[in-house]
């Protein structure tokens, strides 16, 4: 997959990486994939604005958007594409993953694939001492945990008492800054 990517800002993929494992999802149609989307809060157009950006850039390929509400859908509209996000990823947001290959990442990427899920599913803290990434996927959240503790980047970890409305049990990881 790195060699896919080679004439590519690696640290803004992996960005990319993070945000579409927070806020993305595998697009199908009649059960057959046909790309991957990303959902962003209309209001963060810097945010649709990287992630159209460096979808271009990256994969080539025809980048649509579409706004209702307050809700902007950004799709990558190519098959290969979506059938590589999950087969690397998966898909769901209660089964998405890490691929093998991000554990031997250097830290400057993994950085970066933390700072695009604290972009989409995270924050910093009032005095800024800390962020905190919440996400319901237990085995997304372990491995998260895992690939910071081994590239040196301090974490915990903690297991919430799932609410009575709710349909899995929320996780949240805190990084000190």
């Amino acid at each position: 997959v790195m060699e896919f990517f080679t004439k590519q800002n690696f640290e803004e993929f992996s960005n990319l990486i993070g945000m579409w494992l927070g806020d993305g999802c595998i697009r199908k149609c009649n059960s057959k994939v046909n790309g991957i989307c990303f959902t962003v809060h209309s209001v963060n157009e810097k945010e649709i604005n990287f992630i159209t950006r460096v979808c271009e850039d990256t994969f080539g390929c025809n980048i649509t958007n579409h706004t209702k509400d307050n809700t902007t859908n950004i799709y990558v509209n190519s098959r290969i594409v979506g059938l590589v996000f999950n087969e690397l990823f998966k898909s769901g947001f209660n089964n998405k993953e890490l691929y093998s290959e991000i554990f031997s990442w250097p830290k400057r990427l993994v950085n970066s694939l933390i700072a695009g899920l604290i972009t989409t599913d995270g924050h910093i803290t009032k005095y800024k001492h800390n962020c905190t990434l919440s996400l319901s996927n237990k085995k997304l959240m372990t491995q998260l945990y895992h690939l910071c503790r081994a590239n040196g980047i301090v974490s915990s970890f903690v297991k919430y008492k799932k609410q009575d409305d709710a349909t899995t049990e929320p996780y949240s990881m805190s990084i000190p800054l």
